[in-house]
């Protein structure tokens, strides 16, 4: 498979396919982290999509993990933020900078997909969103994407297929409410 923010594509990925992919790279982070064990190396060559399988995608790279209360103590925040570059550089096939605004760089992206990125790269660890908190605000925007692809649960996003259909970028009318951020602790 490829990376879903492969550098040598022409075209960024589909909305759709996108949204695909983070539900379901952060169903896994969300499962390992309510375990206490953060990946802590996420990143373009370890996330892979994975069109011919059951899942969407591949998380490799898992001999590397950190435990919560291990010596390294690895914050699962930094998975957080690593998706949320990997969804930036596949959204906007820019790199991540300091200061990088996914609603800056795709304005034509649905803006609620965009924020979710942009609090994703929140430099503060402690006001990035949790894993259950992004699963929860990217399963709302599979719901509501115009896309047969995100309406089913078990679709898988094709290089090929998010090429050809990355013109088709319109969220459909909300089917239920965009789920509230929660405040950041202070």
């Amino acid at each position: 498979g490829t990376s879903p923010a492969d550098p040598t594509a022409n075209t960024p990925i589909a909305i759709a396919d996108l949204v695909t992919v983070v539900r379901a790279v952060v169903d896994i982070l969300a499962h390992a982290h309510a375990r206490g064990v953060v990946h802590h190396r996420l990143g373009e060559a370890i996330v892979i999509l994975t069109p011919n399988r059951a899942s969407p995608v591949c998380v490799r790279g898992w001999g590397d993990l950190v435990a919560h209360d291990s010596q390294l103590a690895a914050d699962p925040s930094s998975d957080v933020h690593a998706l949320g570059a990997l969804a930036f550089r596949a959204l906007t096939r820019l790199p991540v900078v300091p200061g990088a605004s996914a609603q800056s760089a795709c304005p034509e992206a649905p803006a609620e997909l965009t924020t979710l990125i942009d609090d994703m790269l929140t430099a503060d660890p402690k006001r990035r969103p949790t894993a259950a908190d992004v699963r929860e605000r990217a399963e709302w925007l599979a719901d509501t994407l115009e896309s047969p692809r995100a309406a089913r649960r078990d679709a898988v996003p094709s290089p090929d297929a998010a090429r050809e259909t990355a013109a088709r970028r319109a969220p459909a009318a909300p089917a239920r409410p965009m789920p509230r951020q929660k405040p950041a602790p202070r």
